[in-house]
């Protein structure tokens, strides 16, 4: 189980995020509330 990403978030839908991470892209499930805190895209 990965327990941190720090990275770009490149999008987020209602239930999961995409974060790239030095160019891997991590596809994240989270509830709306989660995606919701963590920000806009970029």
């Amino acid at each position: 189980m990965i327990a941190r990403l720090t990275g770009t978030l490149v999008e987020s839908a209602s239930d999961h995020a995409v974060l790239d991470v030095n160019g891997v892209g991590y596809f994240v499930l989270a509830s709306s509330r989660t995606l919701t805190a963590i920000g806009p895209v970029g």
